[in-house]
């Protein structure tokens, strides 16, 4: 019928012609643009010849809430699989209707609204949110690898005492709290809870005034020097401006850690924030990856899929020594300072003035394990960063980090980290690294 745009199909794959005029047998032709009338020649120029066209499936990003993360991980699949990527819902949070897109990506339990529409859209669906979504497919950063690492990177300073900053609420933050619990209580650490109180927690309460009186006197409450991981950037800066305003030192006497390792953020924090890389753009593009799948036919897929962290950048907020014994802060800031070098714990122990097994002794008392260890956690943790960062072979990256050997450089990486260099650069670095490209 004339003023219909005919639905053309070939191996198997539909076209959309917007041509006016084309009878059922030329779109039945192996040959479709030679049979068109000339007056669709126009039309045909601007089509790929020779090629099946495909629609672009329409996904929508129901997030609740904004992550530069999250977005570029699923823009970067988007691109590669020729999506229209609908972000409508990333400013107002307000759906109203119903979709008819192909589907969605959607962070469950945060706005009850938002969970409504994606269940009345009827559209195959992957929740990048911490609440369980039965029979929906789920990807999200695995807190019990982000909480080891947070509590690896105070250990070796010497901490012994630990809180958690709860300021929503939420599901997610509490099973964060609740593996930063678990690995300090099995280290033989102190745990401690900072709970804002729900009066604080109100909408509007933290724009006209944030609580900082009260966190300061929580943080004063706690036996020091105390390291406080909160559940999010913005919560450990809150943190930061309490101790700040009430005069307790940071980091020497509270050091603060946050999660999510927000570039616009963290550096500007008035004393610079460090934080924990959840993987967010990670987490975006295998959400996309798994969604694509569901939208190609193929139902078969995880419920959840665990993502590793990509790392910690350390800043002031963390950059402490919560050593009491002045020989083992001596060793542990040579340890600091040179474990790029080919040097060893002898060496070491040579630079500081008491005898070498009083050393040993007294460092494994303060620290929990050995120089030699100490010095290995360190490069791996720089090896770490270094594979996600640039494209060296395994040889070149143990010797950046002060190693000779590249395969004593992978059998420690996979004690450390469970996992070897090579698995740890394709798992965890396989998103889209928008975020390290704009800091350069």
């Amino acid at each position: 019928m004339p003023g219909t745009a005919p639905r053309v199909y070939h191996g198997g794959q539909r076209c959309t012609w917007m041509a006016l005029g084309v009878d059922t047998a030329t779109q039945r032709s192996q040959d479709t643009a030679s049979a068109m009338t000339k007056s669709s020649v126009s039309y045909l120029k601007f089509l790929p010849r020779g090629r099946n066209i495909t629609p672009r499936r329409h996904v929508l990003l129901a997030l609740s809430w904004y992550s530069e993360g999250l977005h570029a991980g699923v823009a970067k699949f988007a691109k590669e699989a020729r999506w229209a990527l609908d972000a409508s819902l990333l400013h107002s949070f307000q759906p109203t209707g119903l979709w008819h897109g192909d589907g969605i990506i959607w962070v469950a339990g945060v706005n009850a609204r938002v969970d409504e529409f994606v269940r009345r859209c009827r559209k195959p669906v992957v929740n990048i949110g911490y609440t369980n979504t039965p029979g929906i497919p789920r990807v999200m950063s695995d807190p019990k690898a982000v909480m080891k690492m947070a509590l690896e990177h105070f250990k070796p300073a010497g901490f012994r005492h630990f809180a958690f900053y709860l300021h929503a609420n939420k599901s997610g933050p509490r099973m964060k709290m609740r593996a930063f619990k678990e690995a300090v209580e099995e280290s033989g650490g102190t745990f401690f809870l900072i709970d804002l109180p729900k009066e604080l927690k109100q909408r509007g309460t933290l724009a006209k005034k944030a609580p900082y009186q009260w966190l300061a006197e929580a943080v004063r409450k706690l036996p020091g020097p105390l390291a406080v991981v909160a559940e999010t950037d913005d919560p450990a800066i809150q943190i930061v401006h309490a101790c700040i305003e009430s005069g307790i030192r940071i980091p020497s006497e509270v050091a603060v850690l946050g999660i999510n390792d927000d570039f616009l953020r963290c550096p500007l924090s008035s004393i610079p924030l460090s934080s924990i890389d959840d993987n967010m753009e990670g987490i975006g593009y295998r959400a996309a990856q798994i969604l694509n799948a569901l939208m190609s036919g193929h139902g078969n897929q995880p419920d959840l899929t665990l993502l590793p962290p990509r790392g910690l950048t350390v800043r002031q907020s963390t950059d402490a020594m919560a050593v009491k014994n002045p020989e083992v802060a001596q060793a542990m800031q040579i340890i600091r300072d040179r474990f790029r070098e080919d040097i060893s714990a002898n060496l070491v122990a040579a630079m500081v003035p008491v005898s070498k097994r009083h050393l040993h002794t007294i460092f494994v008392g303060e620290i929990g394990h050995s120089i030699a260890e100490e010095l290995m956690r360190r490069r791996i943790a720089y090896a770490a960063e270094l594979l996600l960062e640039m494209d060296l072979k395994i040889p070149f990256i143990a010797r950046r980090c002060g190693l000779r050997d590249a395969n004593r450089l992978c059998r420690n990486f996979r004690r450390i980290r469970g996992i070897t260099p090579g698995a740890f650069r394709r798992r965890v670095g396989s998103s889209w690294n928008l975020r390290r490209s704009r800091q350069r």
